[in-house]
């Protein structure tokens, strides 16, 4: 597995995992990165508070089962406030005015409603997403062909964070199967 965007993503968006428990090499590349001088910033969707939430910049501390939502808000947030790629959406994304109009009931009131994430954590969050140069995500199995997964390719389409230096997503599977982990640079 190639984990080179670690070494040059501006920022890193873990989904529903505590990376630093479950993946000891990636893990142990984004630890390094601290150490040096331009660290990476992280965000962090989970329940749990783990030692991998103790060192983000940003723990969107979630409903057990509400990732999905948290994810439509910051792409909610990010398409409304204009943090977007026309060029990517056009090449990209299918549907693109059906999406937003789809995601558009996700304000950052009604996802602490349902997800216990307060509002300014959630901008906070879409900001650092909206305003980042790279994104690498690493996104829990769990998820695989479901709605975050799709929602984490979204934000990364919109955004036109793939196939590009210090991009891609990393499918972190809980479970060995015949599946492998996608990755995209």
């Amino acid at each position: 597995m190639d984990y080179s965007p670690i070494y040059t993503s501006d920022l890193i968006l873990i989904v529903g995992n505590s990376i630093s428990s479950r993946q000891e090499v990636p893990w142990s590349e984004i630890r390094d990165r601290f150490s040096g001088n331009n660290p990476p910033k992280l965000i962090l969707i989970n329940p749990r508070l783990t030692f991998t939430a103790s060192k983000v910049t940003v723990h969107l501390t979630i409903q057990p089962g509400s990732i999905h939502v948290v994810m439509k808000g910051l792409l909610n947030l990010i398409i409304q406030a204009g943090y977007i790629n026309e060029k990517s959406i056009k090449e990209r994304i299918e549907g693109f005015n059906f999406l937003s109009k789809t995601i558009s009931g996700f304000t950052p009131h009604k996802v602490q409603q349902l997800t216990g994430v307060p509002v300014n954590l959630l901008m906070n969050a879409a900001c650092m997403l909206g305003n980042t140069t790279t994104l690498y995500s690493v996104v829990l199995n769990e998820f695989y062909d479901h709605a975050t997964v799709k929602e984490v390719y979204n934000l990364h389409h919109v955004r036109g964070l793939i196939d590009k230096k210090g991009c891609g997503i990393y499918l972190d599977y809980k479970f060995k199967t015949r599946q492998r982990n996608s990755y995209f640079r």
